[in-house]
């Protein structure tokens, strides 16, 4: 689970928390406990938070990618879309497990993308809660 916040300043915070995947490895390290592999942020270009198997998030730095495609102005949904892209690339067109990505750039435009459909997500604004279902990268 990530979570995403930007205050009235465009300062940003993240927060990410494990699945508490069942029948997990003892021993197993996911991306939650590790700074900037589950979430990563810079003032200045945006933030990026994931959802996945957590050696998927790692391995292929997604959150990371995503922040450095928007600080060099790509739309927030276009960069997901590339960090999806080098997740089937690098499982050999093979996916069978759920990715997705919650970012938000400096300006304020918001994505959410996954490899499968339906993943949800929240934005809170004053005292208003809108529930949305994020673009799917491949459907079903």
């Amino acid at each position: 689970m990530g979570l995403i916040v930007v205050d009235q300043n465009v300062d940003i915070a993240t927060g990410v928390s494990t699945s508490g995947l069942a029948w997990k490895i003892s021993g197993k390290i996911g991306d939650s406990p590790i700074i900037r592999a589950g979430s990563y942020f810079d003032n200045r270009a945006g933030v990026a938070v994931a959802t996945s198997i957590g050696e998927e998030i790692i391995r292929i730095a997604d959150c990371f990618l995503i922040v450095v495609l928007m600080r060099g102005g790509m739309h927030p949904q276009k960069a997901c879309e590339e960090a999806l892209k080098r997740i089937i690339k690098s499982n050999n067109g093979k996916v069978n497990f759920q990715d997705a990505f919650l970012a938000v750039n400096a300006e304020g435009y918001t994505a959410s993308v996954s490899l499968l459909p339906g993943f949800r997500y929240y934005i809170y604004q004053g005292d208003k809660l809108e529930v949305s279902e994020g673009i799917s990268f491949i459907r079903n």
